[in-house]
């Protein structure tokens, strides 16, 4: 975990900010407006200015009314967006999306007691009870 060790000021005074997270987190909460105003992704049409690429794209398609985010369940349920955002709410919230525990990858050496035993865990196990 990494800290956000700037200085900040409010109508308290100074004060450390102390936010902490991962270093990508730490960097867009440094990077995105909190500490400096630095937005990057602007909008063809009404220039408004966004640190995140999601965000500007997200914005955009509300200006056209595009809704290119389909939700997987569209047969069930009909649903689209303009962002993702807007899409993993739905999912969560209606269809029982747990995020993160879909893509998660299983890393070589780890165990993963949801897992089916393998041969090498059954030859393991025999051994052990020599």
């Amino acid at each position: 975990m990494y800290k956000c060790k700037l200085v900040c000021r409010d109508k308290r005074g100074f004060y450390f900010c102390g936010f902490v997270g991962k270093l990508a987190t730490v960097k867009r909460h440094i990077l995105g407006g909190v500490h400096f105003d630095y937005r990057r992704f602007i909008c063809g049409l009404c220039r408004t200015r966004f640190s995140q690429r999601g965000a500007a794209e997200g914005h955009l398609n509300r200006h056209t009314g595009q809704k290119p985010y389909i939700c997987p369940e569209y047969q069930v349920c009909g649903q689209q967006f303009s962002d993702k955002s807007g899409l993993h709410r739905h999912r969560a919230g209606k269809h029982e999306y747990v995020p993160g525990k879909t893509r998660r990858k299983q890393l070589p050496g780890r165990r993963n007691s949801s897992r089916e035993p393998d041969q090498a865990d059954e030859l393991s196990s025999e051994q052990a009870d020599e």
